[in-house]
């Protein structure tokens, strides 16, 4: 065994890898029980509903959707390149397209091109994708 300096091969140099877990992903270990490692129990229901919220909670941290206290606003449909968070934008995003805004984007209504769905909606909407994040 020598004591030398070796540098990083290039190819380590070259692997991204993620800064942060995402909130479902945070959740899912939150919910670990720290003695035998199995999942703590809790109603379907409410597991989805949080792995929805959370998964609502990264496309606003990705910049993709936005929330008032009355509706989502889709802001940029542009997938994020993850498997958690894509499919959820991309329902969004299809239905905000296949509805009209409630005002010109010209005319500086402040209802123009925001979602006319409440966040709660999204919420249950992207429950059912919570299996499938499990």
């Amino acid at each position: 065994m020598t004591d030398e300096y070796e540098p990083t091969p290039t190819w380590l140099l070259t692997i991204r890898l993620p800064t942060m877990l995402r909130f479902a992903e945070e959740l899912l270990i939150l919910l670990l029980d720290e003695d035998s490692g199995a999942s703590v129990a809790l109603p379907d229901r409410t597991l989805n509903h949080a792995l929805a919220g959370a998964v609502l909670m990264d496309l606003e941290r990705e910049g993709r959707i936005d929330t008032d206290p009355a509706r989502l606003i889709l802001v940029d449909p542009t997938p994020v390149d993850d498997d958690l968070l894509d499919p959820i934008l991309a329902e969004i995003a299809a239905a905000r397209s296949a509805d009209v805004p409630t005002g010109d984007a010209t005319s500086g209504d402040a209802t123009s091109g925001q979602w006319p769905h409440a966040a709660d909606y999204w919420v249950s909407r992207a429950a059912a994708h919570a299996p499938a994040i499990r």
